[in-house]
């Protein structure tokens, strides 16, 4: 979001700014009771883990890069909306801890650290850690010269693609967008 200085004459609007939405980042509407927990880089959450840098947003989610102050690691914590559940993570467990453990694609699913709740002035936000991806797909492309893979790469992103949603069918759950 941006805020833009506009001189005003002698209109009735009082206020000289103007709110002018950016592209790619989350609407500020969402963060209302029910929607996103407002975060702030620097922020501690769980007296544990310091916020660095957001990764990403959803519809139902903030993502933000923190250093886990036991660990000294950096890990990915996803913060959901006061109206989100707690079932993808519930599926992320659960999918971690049925057998067949040792299945080629269970490698492929987050492994859930650490879960939460942060209680703020939206409501109350299920979160939960996970370790950091390497990066995106689209990410990967993005920062190739060619923005374009060579053969072998996009066989093996497909066989990694095609295990891990093998594993997640043969377990019940399937991916919806």
């Amino acid at each position: 979001m941006a805020f833009k200085h506009f001189p005003s004459s002698a209109d009735s609007d009082p206020s000289p700014f103007k709110y002018v939405p950016l592209e790619e980042v989350e609407r500020l509407e969402k963060y209302q009771p029910g929607g996103y927990h407002p975060i702030l880089i620097g922020d501690v959450l769980r007296s544990r883990y310091r916020v660095v840098h957001k990764l990403g947003y959803g519809t139902y989610s903030t993502t933000w890069l923190c250093q886990d102050h036991q660990s000294y690691e950096y890990v990915a914590i996803k913060v959901g909306t006061a109206e989100s559940s707690t079932r993808e993570v519930d599926i992320l467990d659960s999918l971690n801890h049925s057998p067949p453990l040792d299945h080629p694609g269970r490698a492929m699913i987050p492994s859930v650290r650490d879960r939460f709740v942060l209680h703020g002035p939206n409501g109350a936000h299920p979160c939960y850690v996970t370790a950091l991806a390497m990066c995106s797909v689209s990410g990967a492309k993005d920062g190739s010269y060619k923005r374009i893979f060579q053969a072998s790469t996009a066989r093996s992103l497909v066989a990694q693609l095609v295990l891990a949603v093998e594993y997640i069918h043969a377990k019940g759950v399937v991916h919806g967008g």
